[in-house]
């Protein structure tokens, strides 16, 4: 028989056995609830964790809400720069509008202005000089007559 074999792996297991047992009594001797502990053992700390969590929640429906908002907020800018630009477009006819009529009203005079020449033009001239010697003609025969 091998003695020496069997004597180290006893020796061995009551090392390792003995070792497990000091440092599980070493962790049952040690506070719980210290600052590094991520478990709550008090009352009071479990309601504050509670506390916070439910503000948490609310802190991110009250996100959504104001990205909502924002959204909304963004689209109503849209729409009002879209406004701008349609009454600019208005604008912009309105003048086109006024460039025409004034245009038209430019084009009515001189049309009145031919047609008032062409109607001058058409209608019979007195002949001044024609007429002032057949009248002297007539005064003179008068006279010629009278005499």
């Amino acid at each position: 028989m091998n003695w020496r074999g069997s004597v180290k792996r006893w020796l061995f297991l009551l090392i390792l056995i003995a070792s497990f047992l000091a440092f599980a009594s070493w962790g049952s001797a040690q506070p719980i609830g210290d600052t590094g502990d991520l478990v709550c053992t008090d009352l009071p700390d479990a309601q504050e964790t509670l506390r916070r969590l439910t503000d948490y929640v609310l802190l991110l429906e009250l996100d959504k809400v104001k990205t909502e908002r924002i959204r909304n907020l963004e689209k109503e800018v849209d729409l009002g720069k879209r406004e701008v630009e349609l009454k600019d477009w208005i604008i912009e006819i309105k003048d086109m509008r006024i460039a025409a009529q004034d245009q038209a009203i430019k084009d009515l005079k001189d049309i009145t202005d031919r047609a008032l020449k062409l109607a001058e033009q058409g209608k019979p001239k007195t002949n001044w000089g024609l007429l002032g010697t057949v009248l002297l003609a007539v005064f003179t025969l008068g006279l010629v007559v009278g005499m």
